[in-house]
């Protein structure tokens, strides 16, 4: 038993020294637990929330004095009235 535990302790010491490279375009980031949706329309918890803002882009977001900038809407035009806004995606923007 002894042995085995003193093998159990060499190997687990010897795991933790290994030297990998950190991929440079990868998003690394420790959970508290795994997100139960990534569907951006019903996610409610804060694992979820975390995960989509890190992965997902809107189609505006604010600039440094709060304004909205375009994201994935290249432009976009808002009826008179107010109610109807249309929005034109840059030709690069893409869904995989």
């Amino acid at each position: 038993m002894r042995r085995l535990i003193v093998l159990a302790l060499i190997l687990f010491s010897a795991a933790c020294h290994l030297n990998r490279p950190i991929p440079t375009d990868a998003l690394r980031y420790n959970l508290q637990t795994e997100p139960p949706t990534l569907d951006w329309s019903i996610a409610t918890d804060n694992a979820s929330v975390l995960v989509l803002v890190n992965i997902m882009e809107g189609l505006t977001r604010y600039d440094k004095d709060l304004n909205p900038v375009p994201a994935i809407a290249q432009s976009w035009e808002v009826s008179e009235d107010g109610k109807k806004y249309t929005f034109h995606l840059r030709p690069a923007a893409a869904w995989r």
